[in-house]
């Protein structure tokens, strides 16, 4: 079973983070430190975890529902995440590199602008799933906080 409020609680984390290195990567000087480098990385990390574990529970719940409104919005939240997956893949890879310390930004506006329009869809998932799957899966569920 899923809890439904530690959901929301990735939710609001990834939120305040997200709202954090915003504001970080505004500043170069900030944007060369390895603290900056593994803050960047964890999002990272703990973003694309929070999409997969959306998606598990959407392709168990939603999937097999009977009414294709279900269906259609299980469906659109998956190929969401698959897309925020591979853009946060793509950021990933093109503004770091494991092996080094640093972040690798050579062209500190394009970082900025990278960065803002990633997060910035990220935060629209974040407020899909608040607004639209979670209560839906508390009606699926009976209206509980628990999903199984």
């Amino acid at each position: 079973m899923i809890d439904l409020s530690e959901l929301h609680a990735q939710n609001h984390r990834l939120t305040e983070i997200t709202n954090v290195l915003l504001y970080l990567a505004r500043d170069r000087a900030v944007c060369d430190t390895d603290t900056a480098r593994v803050l960047f990385l964890d999002y990272v990390s703990e973003s694309r975890q929070h999409l997969e574990q959306v998606d598990r529970l959407v392709k168990r719940r939603m999937l097999a529902a009977a009414d294709p409104f279900v269906q259609n919005l299980a469906r659109k939240l998956t190929a969401d995440s698959s897309f925020l997956r591979h853009a946060i893949q793509e950021y990933r890879e093109h503004w770091s590199d494991e092996r080094e310390r640093p972040l690798h930004i050579k062209d500190h506006g394009e970082f900025v602008d990278d960065t803002r329009d990633l997060f910035e869809l990220f935060l629209e998932r974040i407020q899909r799933e608040t607004e639209l799957l979670f209560p839906l899966l508390r009606r699926l569920d009976g209206g509980g906080q628990i999903a199984a």
